[in-house]
């Protein structure tokens, strides 16, 4: 398994396969965020495909 740091969020990438994947801390704080706009207290649009930073 190696570690790839990504702004405050590190991934990390499977030595087997090459899969790429965030610990459950993170994954929970993703859930989050996407439960807040799914459920509409978050608005925002589609982004091109890229790095984003996810602060807080």
């Amino acid at each position: 398994m190696r570690s790839l740091s990504s702004g405050m969020f590190r991934s990390y990438v499977c030595d087997r396969c090459g899969e790429a994947y965030y610990s459950a801390e993170v994954s929970r704080k993703i859930d989050a965020v996407m439960k807040d706009v799914h459920s509409g207290r978050l608005c925002c649009r589609p982004l091109a495909a890229g790095e984003v930073e996810l602060i807080g």
